[in-house]
């Protein structure tokens, strides 16, 4: 099947290009395009990304993906998904994780606690926060890292005992997915819902406050504790394996190939009636 795929947001390595992998291994022809430039004899699908419960309404990705006049839209923030789309061939399609790249899991955790991502006071003032609490209090324990992708990020995530994670929009990023496959113990803010694909303290820990952050960091950095850590980072590791990109993947396959049989049914009750 051809298919062709509308990226709103345009991020380097995103969900977008995770997709398009695993559907070109499932046989289909895949390419990106833009929404006024796809073929006729492709399936259209958007994929809308970059998004969050905080996200305006005239922010690009969301505009376009809305605008892209897509056979089909899978929305990667669910709030924004019931707020801007209607229900009719839009669907909900979280983050994941490709395992080929993260699933390095070292047995050694040199570093403390490390947070790899954007760190742009000016962008993510709120996020800039958080940040400057940790580095107060945890000093050099704290590591902050930015413009570090796949397998070198796989590496730094699997050799630490805790990866921070701050939302910047209220959405669920793909950190962590790619934390919990690395079988490191993610520490986030929460977000909405989060608690639909991972439970607190079982796969991950939640904080609400600056408080609450100290003292769980605190808390699971304590070597009396380690195996507690240990424990929710392995179960962690577990069930992030029901988020794979494989798995979004076939469920965006499943949804292309509903749409294309309802459209031959639709085809041939009216060449029928006519």
């Amino acid at each position: 099947m051809k298919i062709a795929i509308i990226d709103s947001s345009k991020c380097e390595y995103a969900q977008p290009e995770c997709i398009a992998k695993e559907l070109r291994l499932l046989g289909h022809d895949v390419a990106f395009f833009d929404a006024s430039l796809v073929p006729s004899n492709y399936i259209k699908i958007c994929i809308i990304t970059d998004i969050g419960p905080s996200t305006s309404v005239d922010h690009k990705p969301l505009v376009d993906g809305i605008k892209s006049n897509a056979d089909l839209k899978f929305i990667a923030n669910k709030d924004c998904l019931l707020k801007y789309f209607d229900k009719k061939d839009c669907y909900y399609l979280p983050y994941g994780v490709d395992m080929d790249i993260y699933s390095f899991c070292s047995s050694k955790k040199n570093s403390e606690i490390v947070f790899v991502g954007h760190n742009k006071p000016k962008d993510f003032p709120e996020r800039d926060n958080k940040l400057k609490f940790l580095k107060k209090i945890f000093s050099r324990r704290f590591k902050v890292l930015e413009g570090i992708f796949g397998e070198d990020c796989a590496k730094i995530y699997s050799e630490s005992k805790i990866v921070f994670n701050y939302s910047i929009r209220g959405e669920i990023t793909m950190r962590p997915f790619e934390a919990l496959a690395c079988k490191t113990l993610l520490i986030t803010n929460d977000v909405s819902y989060l608690d639909e694909l991972f439970k607190d303290d079982v796969h991950l820990v939640v904080y609400r406050s600056n408080k609450e952050l100290e003292e769980k960091v605190k808390y699971y950095l304590d070597p009396k504790n380690e195996e507690e850590r240990n424990k929710i980072a392995n179960n962690g590791y577990k069930e992030v394996k029901k988020h794979t990109y494989k798995i979004r993947a076939k469920f965006v396959d499943k949804k292309i190939c509903e749409y294309e049989n309802r459209n031959r049914k639709r085809q041939s009750n009216f060449k029928k009636k006519n």
